[in-house]
């Protein structure tokens, strides 16, 4: 009969530790999910930064070569007009669209990085309720093995006549 209780204890603490390293390890997954989330949302913002500096330095440049193109016009007394006004109005809708492709390259790197940080975030919403599962598992293990350990505590325990039948 000892050794029925003490086999019954055993597999409740086995149950029970079972229990808890899956709780440990599906909590780390959750962990590891959220700082993987939060530096891809770092990562996103420092594209965005990155992105503004280099469309504005593509606008600063474009300026110049503009300003390049009026002093050259005006030294050589072509003037603004004619051939040279439609060549810095054509460089001009080009420099700006250059611009604007830097940006939405720019634009869907973050996007990109950001969807990936609600994957990660998802990720470590299931791996938290894959701990809360195993907790629960946990428990429903811990009686299981009670009830089991119990009846046949109680099985051999009436089948030796330490406990009268109620047959």
């Amino acid at each position: 009969m000892i050794f029925g209780v003490l086999s019954t204890i055993t597999g409740m603490m086995g149950a029970q530790q079972q229990a808890s390293a899956a709780e440990a390890q599906a909590k780390a997954e959750q962990q590891a999910a959220e700082y993987n989330a939060t530096i891809l949302r770092n990562n996103a913002q420092s594209e965005n930064d990155a992105t503004t500096q280099r469309e504005n330095q593509a606008r600063f440049k474009s300026d110049l070569l503009a300003g390049r193109d009026q002093a050259q016009a005006a030294e050589s007394g072509a003037g603004m007009d004619g051939s040279n006004l439609d060549l810095m109005r054509q460089n001009a809708v080009q420099a700006e669209l250059d611009a604007l492709n830097i940006r939405h390259a720019g634009q869907a790197q973050s996007s990109n990085l950001l969807a990936l940080a609600n994957l990660q975030d998802y990720q470590g919403k299931v791996a938290g309720m894959r701990g809360q599962q195993a907790r629960q598992s946990g428990k429903l293990g811990v009686m299981s093995a009670l009830i089991s350990g119990m009846g046949r505590t109680f099985q051999s325990g009436s089948s030796s006549g330490a406990i009268p039948s109620v047959y």
